[in-house]
């Protein structure tokens, strides 16, 4: 899935730079802009909203899995070692903290934890894991 499939669900989309853009957050009630989209260069989507809804909750608003959020090479189980900037790398970092976050939420609220969100998570360690490996000089 590209930015632009997700920009189309949203209302009052702005675009703020390159791949920036700002809109409403469909998982509250929303009057101005407080959903950040951003498309990576490695084609990476983020998202935050500003008023600290969750990405689950956000997702299910736009009829969206994590999985949509990344390309098909980040979502297989194989590994593919990039170089990647200092900044792109803590950015990453920053987004599978997100993810790990929400894992966490949903786990001490007791709600429904699905082997997809095992299985994501899961993804979210081996990618924290491996930029650690990267920042140790191991990779």
């Amino acid at each position: 899935m590209n930015i632009h499939n997700i920009l189309n669900r949203l209302e009052k989309v702005k675009q703020t730079g390159l791949n920036q853009y700002v809109a409403c957050c469909p998982a509250h009630e929303d009057k101005s802009p407080s959903l950040s989209i951003r498309e990576e260069a490695d084609q990476i989507i983020l998202l935050h909203c500003f008023a600290g809804c969750p990405i689950d909750d956000i997702l299910s608003s736009l009829g969206l899995a994590l999985e949509d959020l990344f390309p098909e090479q980040f979502v297989s189980s194989k590994s593919i070692k990039r170089r990647f900037s200092a900044s792109t790398a803590l950015e990453i970092i920053y987004f599978e903290g997100l993810v790990v976050q929400t894992s966490g939420r949903m786990i001490i609220n007791k709600e429904p934890f699905l082997q997809s969100h095992y299985d994501r998570l899961t993804i979210a360690f081996m990618r924290i894991n491996a930029a650690y490996d990267y920042y140790k000089g191991r990779v």
